[in-house]
């Protein structure tokens, strides 16, 4: 049973997030194209071929030897000859006439690389932003929950506007150092949590510990696992364990109508509601905890959906 990451809820992990303030770079690069010639010599030779015969003991045994049959004509490669490096504008680089013994045979084939001579970058430092992540719905229940986060970028028209020239400006700058030019942006969260596990219940968390992570538990599965039936072993250890994902979203503007300024927390986003989905035994296992007086129904994490 893996261990909980840290004591942050689920709940922490996205209000960490969506606090958390974009970074956007605009990256640009000059290059060009080179190739080169390369052959490959090869030579003919007389290669041996030998057939198995039996051969009978005096004792009364047999055994296998090999033995010489005759002779097939076979190539092999005798050296790997390579032109320098030159550029595809140029025409590339190229023998003039054949390298080697002019009684061989050759391939020939072209080999190309892309060499980069000049990088820049450029971040656009937005003038304000907030988050806009939405209430989070459709989030299966599992005591154990392995959460992944992902970003998701809104710009308004202003912003937009600003990387265009930007990326105007880095391609006419590379222009300027190399034939091929191009540029990309790259958004990015510094600081942001990408990978999270957390225990939704700790009753239930503790209740699957004592069950599986322990030398019973280890045990079992060492005896199913000699008998052929250790994945059906593993199948409900991991019934227990969710695995969701989740985006948050952060709008960009070129205007001072945002909540937070260039790289700035945003301390006080709109509440958003994580709403968790049931299965049917999920709740028919709660509703019995609740009349036996094991479980607070104001104790559950959210409002309770029911899926089949």
């Amino acid at each position: 049973m893996q261990n909980l990451e840290d004591s942050k809820t689920l709940q922490d992990v996205v209000s960490f997030n969506r606090k958390v303030p974009p970074k956007i770079l605009v990256n640009a690069t000059a290059s060009h194209e080179e190739s080169r010639e390369v052959w490959t010599e090869y030579e003919e030779y007389d290669r041996a071929v030998y057939r198995t015969e039996t051969k009978y003991n005096s004792d009364g045994t047999t055994s296998e030897e090999e033995v010489f049959d005759h002779y097939e004509k076979a190539e092999r490669i005798v050296k790997t000859h390579y032109s320098e490096w030159d550029r595809v504008d140029n025409g590339g680089g190229k023998f003039y006439g054949i390298p080697g013994s002019s009684k061989n045979r050759y391939d020939k084939r072209t080999e190309y690389r892309t060499v980069v001579t000049w990088r820049k970058t450029i971040e656009y430092k937005y003038t304000s932003w907030q988050d806009e992540t939405k209430s989070l719905s459709n989030i299966k229940y599992c005591p154990i929950v392995k959460t992944k986060f992902s970003s998701n970028y809104l710009f308004d028209n202003d912003s937009l506007n600003c990387i265009k020239r930007i990326k105007d400006d880095l391609y006419r700058e590379g222009k300027t150092h190399d034939t091929d030019v191009t540029t990309k942006e790259d958004y990015s969260s510094p600081g942001m949590i990408f990978k999270h596990t957390c225990s939704l219940n700790d009753e239930e968390y503790q209740r699957i510990k004592k069950r599986y992570a322990n030398c019973c538990g280890y045990f079992w599965w060492f005896v199913l696992f000699i008998l052929g039936y250790s994945s059906m072993f593993e199948a409900f250890a991991r019934y227990e364990v969710g695995h969701e994902k989740i985006s948050i979203t952060k709008y960009i503007s070129n205007g001072g109508n945002c909540r937070a300024s260039y790289m700035k927390n945003d301390e006080n986003p709109p509440s958003i509601t994580l709403s968790f989905i049931y299965t049917k035994i999920q709740q028919k296992t709660i509703e019995k905890k609740i009349k036996k007086g094991l479980l607070d129904s104001n104790s559950l994490e959210t409002p309770i959906e029911i899926i089949d």
